[in-house]
């Protein structure tokens, strides 16, 4: 799915969030998320840059794993397995997937994110 593509639009002409359509399937399956913040992180006095987070989130909005890449090459992964370190940690809130609803990515673009 490409980023952007977020409605299906019925033959009524009513638009629906494609991510209603994960919720009420009967195999529950896990999203992915781009979004990148506009706010300049500083650690340590050291200017790191604008991060994008990029989120897999278990059907109800709770992360799975989680990426943040900064402007300076930063680069922190968090997972259940590896929830925190000294930097940051795994989101402790659930997604609202509905205001996320445009920054849904492939599954293929997280595991290129996560594998990097």
């Amino acid at each position: 799915m490409e980023q952007g593509l977020t409605t299906y639009r019925m033959v009524t002409g009513l638009s629906i969030p494609v991510s209603f359509f994960y919720r009420i399937s009967f195999i529950k399956m896990n999203m992915y998320y781009k979004r990148s913040w506009d706010e300049v992180v500083f650690y340590e006095n050291e200017e790191w840059g604008i991060p994008v987070y990029y989120f897999e989130v278990d059907p109800t909005g709770w992360p799975i794993r989680q990426i943040e890449v900064y402007s300076n090459g930063k680069r922190l992964k968090y997972s259940l397995e590896n929830p925190a370190d000294d930097f940051g940690m795994l989101s402790d809130q659930s997604l609202d997937l509905a205001e996320f609803d445009n920054y849904i990515i492939p599954k293929e673009e997280f595991d290129k994110e996560w594998n990097n």
